[in-house]
């Protein structure tokens, strides 16, 4: 399958509830630029690439398909939360093993 940053951008953005307006306005650019990256017009400057990764929770090797791995940004979760968070990847860990075995 082919990259499509843009694509990429899209449902990040949609994913997370946002409309391009919203995004544009948390980020300091316009709606149009933002349409312009989701539509491969134009490519964001490393800056607003570093806002869109902060806002969306991930990494910029994401964005730009260097990593292909979903990351989870866990630095504005409370202690409990990372407790319970913890205990959900210790339970997909021993799925995983048991079906490997």
């Amino acid at each position: 399958m082919i990259y499509d940053f843009g694509l990429r951008l899209q449902e990040l953005r949609e994913k997370s509830g946002y409309t391009q307006e919203q995004v544009a306005d948390l980020i300091g650019i316009s709606r149009s630029t933002i349409g312009g990256y989701e539509s491969n017009i134009s490519n964001p400057s490393i800056p607003v690439l570093r806002k869109l990764a902060t806002l969306y929770k991930t990494t910029t090797d994401y964005l730009l398909d260097l990593d292909p791995h979903k990351r989870i940004i866990i630095d504005d979760l409370t202690p409990e939360q990372e407790n319970i968070l913890e205990s959900i990847l210790h339970e997909f860990e021993k799925a995983r093993n048991s079906v490997k075995k």
